[in-house]
């Protein structure tokens, strides 16, 4: 009885491909390692170099201990942007004056700064709020060891020395301000004070005399103690015009109702009035010397004038009885009119002089008004000056105190503790190049070679659309497989097998080979590759620098 035939298993089936395409996978994964092994001698080596930087926080006092703290925050996390600048890495690589970065364009210098910045790392770990400090790790790269040392070092150091310079720009700022100001302040000060002196001066106001607006008493002005004597005068004036106006009236009226002359019959005996004339003629001499000095204006003058007048109507009214002896009937003057009219002279005369001291007292008082105004222009005009000179004291006291706030941290910034950086780590450079390893790549080319073969290998056979076993066939199949025949190849085609396997495996072999050599000739001897391969190998080298 025929037996079906069973297939192999998956593992089997495995090991049977590996079997058959065994060239398949060896030769790729010999190409690969190849050239593993070349990346690993190629590739230039580089050295790690790192340098950490403690950044503390310079506290003054208490109040600038947090905002000390925050700007020290800041500066940490402003350092990679700093470090990391074009600008500042451009100005270290022209002062270290590499001679392969002098000879460079400027198109080929700003590549070369490039590929310096993508060697170079910065990291600012985040602390705690109440750390006092900030790290500031930083990492460079570079096939040079001595060079990654030198500009490592010449970086932290440009960065250290423009943060501590601007930290003193910046308080040298403050501090020249301040100084500005306080002479701004002197001098304004200096202004209001000699303002205040000639204001006073002008306006004859006391410098003892209290400002007005303070709580202290100030004494009354003269200009306002002459403006109420004048008004109290003006006052007491009115009354007495008021009565002198009513005396002239009465007597006045007293006076139009008055006779001025009264008949009287008399008997001349002849009698002559020699003496009378006489003492009238002394009295009016007397009269006369009065008038000396006296204008016409004075109300006196007037009065003096009708008393001469008075004489002479009197000595003509004597000539005229010297007559002789008669009886007639005469007026002579009445003397209650005499009196009358006397008195209404002194009460006119008492008017004029009233009216004129009450024009003369209006006159005065609007020149007292004006005294008055213009003194109490002057006296909120002085208010305003003290006030002006009390604020100009208080800012001078103010930026007194942040002047010497300010002149205590330049001391500081200037000082042997100014710097708040502290180096925690050095550069050191290692003795061994630390990326890449070259164990690393011929490892991963390994196994690079074989995942990669072992792919293609396994798709190819997937792919392939033919039966690869009885297995395949009982999948298919309904009736049972009895057994399976071989290929069958002619030795023509087995020979055409066998050339196509041997020129690959050639093939294979010599570009492995070659690579091989050129990375033996490129390590030992690299004039055995000439000028073109070496500048080729060169400017492969430069895309991993």
């Amino acid at each position: 009885m025929a037996m079906q035939s069973e297939g192999p298993g998956q593992l089997q089936e495995f090991l049977d491909i590996l079997k058959r395409r065994k060239w398949q996978v060896v030769l790729p994964t010999l190409v690969i390692l190849s050239l593993g092994i070349f990346a690993a001698v190629v590739v230039p080596k580089k050295f790690l170099v790192t340098t950490q930087v403690e950044l503390r926080g310079l506290f003054l006092d208490d109040k600038q201990q947090q905002q000390s703290r925050d700007h020290t925050i800041g500066v940490a996390e402003n350092a990679p942007q700093q470090l990391l600048s074009p600008k500042r890495v451009k100005e270290v690589l022209g002062k270290l004056k590499w001679p392969d970065y002098l000879t460079l364009d400027a198109t080929q210098q700003a590549e070369y700064n490039l590929r310096i910045r993508g060697n170079l790392k910065v990291f600012v770990p985040r602390r705690s709020e109440k750390a006092g400090s900030s790290f500031v790790t930083i990492e460079f790269t570079d096939v040079n060891k001595d060079r990654a040392q030198e500009f490592l070092k010449a970086l932290r150091t440009a960065w250290v020395e423009q943060v501590v310079e601007r930290e003193r720009t910046r308080y040298d700022v403050e501090f020249n301000k301040l100084k500005s100001r306080e002479s701004e302040l002197e001098k304004e000060y200096l202004n209001a004070v000699n303002e205040l002196t000639e204001l006073r001066n002008v306006n004859d106001i006391s410098p003892t005399q209290p400002t007005p607006g303070q709580n202290a008493m100030r004494l009354e002005d003269p200009a306002f103690v002459r403006l109420g004597a004048t008004r109290s005068r003006q006052d007491e004036l009115e009354g007495e015009l008021a009565k002198a106006r009513q005396t002239l009236e009465t007597a006045s009226k007293h006076l139009a109702e008055t006779e001025p002359e009264v008949p009287k019959t008399s008997v001349t005996q002849g009698l002559t009035f020699t003496k009378e004339i006489e003492q009238l003629n002394k009295e009016q001499l007397a009269l006369e010397g009065q008038l000396e000095g006296i204008r016409p204006e004075h109300p006196r003058y007037k009065k003096i004038t009708r008393q001469l007048e008075d004489l002479d109507t009197r000595k003509a009214a004597l000539e005229l009885k010297q007559t002789a002896e008669e009886v007639n009937l005469e007026f002579i003057p009445n003397p209650e009119y005499r009196k009358l009219e006397s008195l209404v002279r002194e009460a006119e005369l008492d008017v004029e002089i009233l009216v004129a001291e009450e024009d003369s007292l209006r006159k005065l008082e609007l020149d007292h008004r004006r005294d008055v105004r213009r003194l109490g222009e002057a006296l909120a005009q002085d208010t305003v000056i003290s006030n002006r000179i009390e604020i100009i004291k208080k800012s001078m006291a103010e930026t007194d105190i942040k002047l010497s706030e300010s002149r205590q941290r330049m001391e500081v910034l200037y000082g042997p503790s100014a710097n708040p950086f502290q180096v925690i780590q050095e550069v050191e450079p290692p003795s061994d190049p630390t990326q890449p390893s070259p164990a690393l790549i011929i490892l991963f080319s390994l196994v690079l070679g074989l995942g990669s073969s072992l792919g293609i290998t396994v798709v190819l056979e997937i792919t392939r659309s033919s039966f690869r076993g009885a297995a395949d066939l009982n999948r298919v199949l309904m009736m049972p497989v009895l057994g399976v025949i071989g290929p069958i190849v002619t030795r023509q085609e087995r020979n055409r097998l066998r050339v196509r396997r041997a020129a690959l495996l050639s093939l294979s072999l010599a570009l492995a080979s070659s690579v091989l050599f050129i990375t033996w000739s490129w390590e030992n001897q690299p004039e055995l590759l000439g000028d073109t391969l070496n500048d080729a190998i060169g400017d492969l080298r430069e895309l991993f620098l």
